[in-house]
């Protein structure tokens, strides 16, 4: 019983953490915790939650619209 309670616990806390996801402009993949700004002409630096490593976030202006570069 203590195991399907714990269990249950950690699966409640993992769950509350909201995730938005950014494609790059090579098409990659990655998730935030916060919403990125699309009108941010700054570099932005997040912690994404599938590479497990702080990025650095850039917005570049191409002709096909606007796409995100990521260091």
């Amino acid at each position: 019983m203590i195991r399907i309670l714990l269990l249950y616990i950690f699966i409640g806390c993992s769950s509350n953490v909201p995730s938005y996801s950014l494609y790059d402009r090579d098409n990659k993949l990655h998730m935030y915790d916060k919403k990125i700004s699309i009108y941010d002409d700054e570099v932005l630096r997040y912690y994404c939650q599938r590479h497990f490593e702080w990025e650095d976030i850039i917005t570049v202006y191409t002709e096909d619209g606007i796409k995100y570069k990521i260091i």
